[in-house]
Parts: C-alpha cells; structure tokens; sequence
C-alpha cells in the first residue's frame, strides 16, 4: 500500500488500491474498507473505528496510533465545532459524536512488534507491554489475517463492486476457517500462558530483589513506579510532538550565562573608556569602532532579561521582588536539575532501545536478514539522537558549579550509555533525591530501571488477564453455539408439528365412539406419513439446512469440550464475556 496524499496530481488514478481491515485478537475479521485511487490515509481506520466496530471496543490496535489518536481528536474536535451545512446534515456526524462520547475510555495501542521501533515515550504511552489492563493479545493478529488477504486476486485493476464482492466472498471463507479451529486455539492460548506464568513471576521477583537491595529504605510500589512513568512518557512525547527543540531549564540556564557575560562586558565598557584613550593616544575613530562593537553584544540585553523572566515563571523559579544573589543561585541550581534529569531520562530510555534492538540483531538467524537490516538502521538512528542528547549535555555540564552532583570532569562518551549495568549519574541522582526524601520513582531509580520493572510488573498481569479472558470467551462460545442449536431443534419441532397439523386438518373426523377414534388417528398417522413422503420440497429443503446447522453447531460444541477436556467444569462455571480487542 501507498500512503495518500492531499494534492490533486494529473495521474491521481495511479496510486495503489489496497485494503484495511479490523479484526479481533482471534484473527476473525470484522470489516475492511476498500480505498480505491488514494493510498493509505487516517481516515479508513477512523471509519472502521466509528461505523463498524460501533460501542463496547476497549482496545485498539494500530501501527500508527501514537499519530492517529492526535489526529482523531482534531477531526472529532473540526466536526463537533464546524458551522458547515453539509457537515451538520450529514448522517456521519451524529455516529462520530456518539461513538466519541460512548469510547471515552478507550485505550490506544500499538502493535507489541511496530512499537519496538518507536522512540520509549511511545512505548511508555502506547505499547501493549505497558498497559496493565490489556491481555497479552500483541496487537499484530491483524497481520496474519493480512498474510492470507495478500493472497487473493489483486484488486488493483478491478472496479469497485467487483473488488468489494471478492473481498467479501474471501473474508468469509478465511472466517470459517478460523471458527471451525476455534476451541483449540482457545486451548492452545491457555496453555501457553499457564506455562509462561511462572517464568514471568520469577523474572518480576528478581527485578524487585534487586532494586530492594539497591535501595533497601525505598518504598517501592508497582502503582506509584507506572504513574511516574506515564508523566515522563507524556512529557517527552508532548514535547517531541510539538517540535521543540530546547528544553525551558536547558534554555534558561544558558540564557542566563549569556546576560551574565553581557553585564560583565557593558560593566567593562563603561570602566575602560579613559585607558582606552591613553592606549589608543585619542584616535577617537578607533576608539569609536570598538565602543560600538562592544555594545554590539550586548544590545539584546533588555530583551534576554524578559525572557529570562518569563522562564522563571514557567519553570515555577520566580521570587517575589528582585532576587538576591543565593536566590538566583537556587533558581540556577533547580533548573540545572530539571533540564539535567530530563536529558538522563532520555538517555536512558534510548540506550535501552539501542540494547533491544541490538538483542534482535544478534538472535536473528539467517532467515531474519531483512530484520537485522532493518534494527542495525535503528541502531544507527538511535546513536545518532544519543550524540545530539550528549552533546546538549555537555554545553548545560560546562555552565553547572563545580560542585554540583551532576557535574562531570570527564567527557560523557556512547559507550558510557551502551550495555552497561549503570549510568554515571546513577548514584548521584539516586542520593539526591534520597536525601530530599522524594516520593517520586523515576527520580530516583532512573527511567530505564522502572521501565524494566513496569514491564516486568505488567507481564504477570496481562498473564492473570489473559487466562481470565480465555475462560470467559471459551464459555461465551460454548453458549453461543449451544443456544444457536437450542434455537435450530425448536425450529425443527415447529416445522414438524405444523406439517402434521396441516396433515391432520384434512383428514375429515367421524363419531366420538372409541373404535372411531382409533381408527381416525390409525388413518391420520397413515396420511401424515405419506405426505411426508410426497413433500420432500419442504423437509428436504429448509429442514436439511437446519439438520446441516445443527451438525455444525454440534460438532462445534463437541471440539471445545474435546480441546479443554477437564478443564471444561470450570469454563461452565465462569461468567460470560465477549472479546472487545480489535
């Protein structure tokens, strides 16, 4: 597929067709749109979203959702507020504002596999490894349903209708496919995660052993420690997402230098003007030359002073009247620490996906060298951001007070960052804000330690989540299929019981003597008999299609039990649940 564009081109009818379809975490689809003549764009994945998937969807999985959430709130925003007659009449408008109040607590993904290609803030907010609620669907089943799609006819030279009737006609047939192997993918699933339950405990009980041992008198929570992170996470996303470039403490701190060197050069100004004389014996044009030069650099004075000013609020660092000289030094002191901190944090989460990446490379085998290729990229990328961030780091070192904690006297270098078991920073930081008794986790353990325990945290509850959902959807299924039977035999019943009575009805009745009786209901049975025999239309028809269907459902009903076995005692006794995952 190729990406849309907005502008109108002459050869417009030349983009690629292709397909987007919305499956559950089963691989079962439930729609698709078919965009003809304009490449992949936000909006087929906002209407799947709005007119199919409809109410009751509490999670959504796309490659793209850390840009197209932004997006979806300014579409719903540009349609809630638009003034337009055609938005306003239009029958779309009401669904969109209906399902925007109805999934207010939706939660966006991305797919576990494309997430590990974003940057940590992204995976922080939007990856299934850190959302505590999610199961352990992965969020890529779509791209097994995909795997099969790719194989159908190419739709590209085809019109609407028939590429639409093509993709219906294989989407059902790939559907029934999936149904019929159901109950033993519901088994399958359930073992797996039994058996992965224990080694995810015990990987979560060493992750908590050894931030204890390193930090014996911190309260470390599992509630307290995700909290923080998001508000990093969210931080950092936000700023990348609206392309700042410099941190506000990183700004101040060398706007600040700079007004210092302006007032000690406009204080040297006014003392060295009669030594200048005598040094340049009055040339008043060289004299003058360099008065204006001089004042040159600091003409801008007033203006830095203002935005000096106006970062001090934003940072909180204001001080009610003019500050003294151990104000401002605090006032320096605290935003050293914020705009040090964040580079850290940054560094830390990049050199954690550098080392995820690098695992990737070194575990695939031969048949993964696109995948290698494609990490080694990211390596690369990642080392870039990192020479930038330590770089940044380097100018805000140089202005620090030699004392500070975080003031280097060495060079920070990459390898400093890669695969190393600490930071330099680690201790420092940690003693920090020990000392200062702060409550928050991130501050204290860095980001690339609570990533790791999050991480490990939720595992064991998306294990707990999964098995949970499993038994309630093995149940739901058994009942559907059981009902849908229980529906078909009553079907069955009617149609028999109004042929007889048909039947009966023209068989005429005599007397009320007993020997009348028997032999009406010996001649009624006769007749029924033989227009059974000679209506096959009806029976052979209709009939059949319901016997066939309460094959299939038993034969469903049949494999679940066969699947789980004794297991099954406890399916019966859990309380129904659809999947809401798509």
């Amino acid at each position: 597929m190729k990406a849309g564009t907005d502008s109108k081109k002459p050869h417009a009818d030349k983009y690629y067709t292709g397909r987007e379809f919305g499956t559950c975490k089963h691989v079962i689809a439930k729609a698709g749109a078919n965009f003809v003549r304009t490449g992949e764009r936000y909006g087929y994945a906002f209407y799947l979203q709005v007119m199919e998937f409809g109410e009751g969807l509490q999670f959504l999985h796309l490659d793209i959702n850390c840009l197209h959430t932004h997006w979806r709130k300014l579409a719903v925003a540009a349609v809630q507020n638009s003034t337009d007659q055609i938005v306003l009449n239009h029958p779309a408008r009401a669904a969109i504002l209906q399902h925007h109040r109805e999934s207010a607590n939706l939660i966006p993904l991305v797919s576990e596999m494309h997430v590990k290609t974003h940057d940590f803030a992204c995976q922080i907010l939007f990856s299934p490894a850190f959302c505590p609620e999610a199961d352990k669907s992965t969020g890529e089943e779509g791209e097994l349903f995909h795997t099969s799609a790719s194989k159908w006819t190419n739709t590209r030279q085809m019109g609407e209708s028939a590429s639409v009737e093509e993709i219906t006609d294989n989407t059902m047939f790939h559907n029934r496919i999936k149904v019929d192997k159901q109950a033993k993918a519901l088994r399958m699933r359930h073992d797996n995660t039994s058996k992965s339950m224990a080694k995810d405990q015990e990987q979560l009980t060493q992750r908590i052993d050894e931030l204890q041992s390193i930090y014996p008198n911190l309260d470390i929570t599992f509630g307290k420690a995700y909290a923080d992170l998001r508000a990093v996470g969210q931080g950092i996303f936000e700023n990348r997402r609206t392309s700042k470039k410099d941190d506000h403490g990183v700004e101040f701190l060398k706007l600040r230098l700079r007004i210092k060197d302006a007032e000690a050069l406009e204080g040297f100004i006014q003392r060295i003007n009669n030594p200048l004389r005598l040094i340049l014996d009055d040339d008043e044009a060289r004299l003058s030359t360099i008065q204006e030069n001089a004042r040159a650099l600091v003409v801008d004075l007033p203006t830095m002073r203002d935005r000096l000013t106006a970062l001090e609020l934003l940072l909180g660092l204001s001080a009610a009247g003019a500050p003294s000289e151990q104000q401002e030094d605090s006032m320096q002191r605290a935003a050293a620490d914020t705009a040090m901190e964040k580079m850290q944090d940054m560094m830390e989460g990049h050199s954690r996906n550098c080392g995820q990446y690098q695992h990737i490379v070194d575990t695939a085998g031969k048949a993964g060298k696109k995948e290698r290729d494609r990490y080694t990229k990211k390596i690369g990328k990642v080392k870039s951001t990192l020479s930038k961030l330590i770089q940044r780091y380097a100018e805000v070192n140089s202005v620090l007070p030699k004392d500070h904690p975080y003031c280097m006297q060495g060079e920070l270098k990459m390898d400093d960052l890669i695969s190393v078991d600490s930071f330099p920073w680690t201790d420092a930081r940690a003693a920090i804000h020990l000392q200062g008794n702060t409550k928050n986790l991130v501050k204290v353990i860095g980001v690339r330690a609570c990533m790791q325990y999050v991480e490990a945290h939720i595992k064991v509850k998306r294990n707990a989540n999964e098995l949970k959902n499993l038994q309630q959807e093995t149940a739901h299924y058994i009942a559907y299929y059981k009902g849908k039977r229980e529906n078909t035999l009553e079907a069955l019943r009617q149609i028999t019981l109004d042929e007889q009575a048909r039947v009966v009805d023209d068989v005429p009745m005599t007397s009320g003597k007993s020997s009348d009786l028997n032999e009406n209901f010996n001649t009624r049975y006769i007749a029924t008999t033989a227009v059974k025999a000679a209506t096959p239309s009806f029976h052979s028809g209709f009939s059949a299609v319901l016997k066939r269907s309460m094959s299939f459902f038993d034969l469903q009903i049949r494999r679940a039990h066969d699947s789980w076995g004794d297991k099954f005692v406890v399916l019966r006794r859990a309380p129904l649940a659809s999947s809401s995952v798509v």
